[in-house]
């Protein structure tokens, strides 16, 4: 769906997805894009409640704010796990052109690279001009690669991986993010595979 205020000059888009395992809807994500003023936001919310071994319910909520030069400003990360604040991160963009990186703890450090690509804008826009994806989890990147047309795959430290697939436009299409012996499938709501 595209929202459109034009008295305003901005535009906003969102778009929704189930989150899957074991061909089991555990939980949504809902991811928006509003641009205004030479910014673009992209904000992302994901909710999953599931038993594994024990009930667990994990809320996560990710904001990115890029300039017009799609180069990140700042980002924020919040996540809960059964109510407990398991991270809260943020980088803000400094005015030398580095990022510093806050982490839950307080622990303080410089990223000296431009962040062009993070977490919520998979959602809207396939990696087909970047090759390094920011990971606000802990402030480092890994490297985006295309596996096939419209296909991208994510290989992280942590040994969790991603595969997001996309249409001609660039809307993401499907995910498929393994975490250890888990597989987790987000697909937009109303399909089903």
């Amino acid at each position: 769906m595209t929202l459109c205020l034009y008295s305003y000059y901005s535009c906003g888009q969102t778009a929704e997805y189930n989150i899957m395992l074991n061909n089991k809807v555990i939980g949504n994500i809902i991811t928006k894009k509003f641009t205004s003023n030479n910014q673009t936001t992209y904000t992302f919310k994901s909710t999953i409640s599931t038993k594994i071994i024990m009930r667990i319910k994990v809320i996560t909520e990710n904001t990115s704010i890029y300039n017009q030069a799609h180069e990140l400003i700042s980002c924020k990360l919040k996540a809960t796990q059964n109510g407990k604040i398991e991270q809260d991160n943020k980088a803000v963009r400094t005015s030398n052109n580095s990022y510093q990186f806050t982490d839950t703890e307080g622990n303080v450090k410089t990223i000296n690279e431009v962040i062009k690509y993070t977490s919520p804008v998979f959602y809207f826009k396939a990696p087909t001009t970047s090759t390094r994806h920011f990971k606000e989890t802990n402030g480092t990147f890994s490297t985006i690669t295309s596996s096939k047309k419209n296909t991208f795959k994510i290989n992280n430290e942590d040994d969790s991986k991603g595969s997001y697939s996309y249409d001609e436009r660039g809307v993401l299409t499907s995910a498929s993010i393994q975490y250890g012996l888990f597989t987790i499938l987000v697909l937009p709501k109303g399909t089903t595979r």
